[in-house]
């Protein structure tokens, strides 16, 4: 079961955007890596300063990976909370395998 507009994986379908909840979470493209923190540039050109902590889940589908093996254009969805610098404190990152999602 899941919330509206939601497909594979439970991530949005092309077009259903608007469901997603982006308030403490960023889908978008990393377009710069200094860890801990990576900037990611989402469908409105805004830019968010993601935070990853050793708690972080990472993973490319169904794969675990390690915030080394993140790549700048990777197109990623994050889960988080905000933290008292203003960046989102990822509790979860998925690397997605399309970037029709940023269109």
């Amino acid at each position: 079961i899941g919330y509206p507009g939601t497909g594979m994986m439970g991530l949005p379908r092309p077009g259903t955007m608007n469901y997603f909840p982006n308030a403490h979470g960023a889908v978008g493209k990393i377009i710069k890596i200094e860890l801990p923190t990576i900037i990611v540039q989402d469908k409105d050109n805004t830019e968010k300063i993601i935070f990853i902590t050793d708690d972080t889940g990472i993973q490319r589908i169904r794969e675990n990976m390690n915030s080394t093996d993140l790549k700048i254009d990777d197109c990623i969805v994050v889960i988080g909370s905000p933290n008292e610098q203003g960046q989102i404190e990822a509790k979860f990152i998925r690397v997605i395998p399309s970037p029709n999602l940023l269109k």
